[in-house]
């Protein structure tokens, strides 16, 4: 009985092809859902998770500050 080894390749997506990816797939997403206004609404809801972020970074820093 012999034992036959394939070599498996994993190609790892680079940063820019994460970026490009999730892009077209928000846009495909507010295209359908907002129509016309897709753009305004899709940079407002992008403005709203980065105030999010913000928000939550800096009570993440704040805990830390008090941790040391």
């Amino acid at each position: 009985m012999k034992t036959e080894v394939k070599e498996v390749e994993f190609k790892v997506p680079n940063k820019k092809d994460i970026l490009r990816d999730t892009a077209l797939d928000i846009i495909e997403k507010f295209k359908a859902e907002h129509g016309a206004d897709w753009k305004l609404n899709c940079h407002e809801a992008i403005d709203n998770e980065i105030m999010k972020f913000q928000g939550s970074l800096e009570y993440w820093k704040g805990i830390r500050k008090l941790i040391k």
